[in-house]
């Protein structure tokens, strides 16, 4: 799935439209935030920072930016997604979690024999989640 206006509005309205819990009930989602690889860094400043709509010769508006309550936080690149082509949108759901464990903490002694500094770091740490409503993400085939 590539990513253009047209995909990035179809996800958008995927999301405020059918979204749903687990009762059945629809549920207050919005798209806030489009995460994206370094690769559609480009893309991504046409679709959420031109006034227009990008990519025409038209003087529509831009649709992105006009849907309310959708996207106020803009977009995120973020260089540790593996594909170049997949691309998520965060929801106003929290359900990423991130427990710190143990705080990270360092320690150092000197080697009696060679004198050489020796340094550990230690941390311990849980990523996970509880809600899967809080991304929406593409299964890119490219």
């Amino acid at each position: 799935m590539d990513f253009n206006e047209t995909t990035l509005l179809n996800a958008l309205i995927q999301i405020r439209a059918t979204w749903r819990d687990n009762a059945g009930l629809k549920i207050h989602a919005r798209g806030r935030k489009v995460v994206v690889p370094p690769q559609l860094e480009p893309v991504a400043l046409r679709l959420m920072r031109s006034e227009l709509r990008p990519g025409t010769s038209t003087n529509d508006i831009n649709a992105i930016l006009g849907m309310n309550e959708s996207l106020q936080e803009g977009f995120m690149v973020w260089d540790y997604l593996t594909s170049a082509f997949a691309w998520f949108v965060l929801t106003n759901h929290d359900g990423l979690i991130w427990f710190n464990r143990k705080p990270f903490e360092m320690d150092m002694s000197v080697e009696f024999t060679t004198d050489n500094l020796l340094v550990k770091g230690y941390q311990r740490y849980v990523p996970t989640y509880y809600d899967f409503r809080s991304v929406w993400g593409t299964f890119p085939t490219s």
